[in-house]
């Protein structure tokens, strides 16, 4: 379970780098400020993101919180290990996903005002939702 545990704190480290290299690429990126002139997009990009958080949300309890409860009693349970990394990466890729909205509205050409709370929430998630061990959680 250690072995399992490192590696995902590994993975966990490579989706934070990944934010870390959007926000770069968005320094990059060289449109015109504003050139998408309605909140249409933002909203429906906002909806979809918002609906992306709750999904995650639901999954932890689900795929991360339940088998971490489980694991706590039985460390030796292969099935419930893997279903708690990949509970875990999908967390990680939800979290992901949002910081990728706030990308895409960027290249779209919306202000940095408005997709900063993307790049900030996916920020935000990736750190609250980091991996904890299961042996020392409950």
């Amino acid at each position: 379970m250690k072995a399992a545990f490192l590696q995902l704190r590994l993975i966990h480290g490579a989706f934070i780098l990944s934010w870390l290299l959007f926000y770069f690429a968005d320094g990059l990126h060289h449109s015109p400020v504003d050139k998408l002139t309605g909140m249409t997009v933002p909203l429906a990009v906002g909806v979809a993101a918002l609906s992306s958080i709750s999904v995650a949300q639901t999954l932890r309890q689900k795929l991360v919180i339940a088998p971490a409860e489980e694991l706590a009693r039985q460390p030796d349970n292969a099935a419930l290990l893997q279903r708690w990394r990949s509970g875990n990466i999908m967390q990680f890729a939800f979290a992901e996903s949002v910081t990728l909205f706030g990308l895409v509205l960027r290249l779209l050409g919306t202000s940095w005002p408005v997709a900063a709370p993307f790049f900030a929430v996916g920020l935000l998630m990736l750190l609250l939702n980091a991996p904890r061990d299961p042996s020392r959680q409950f």
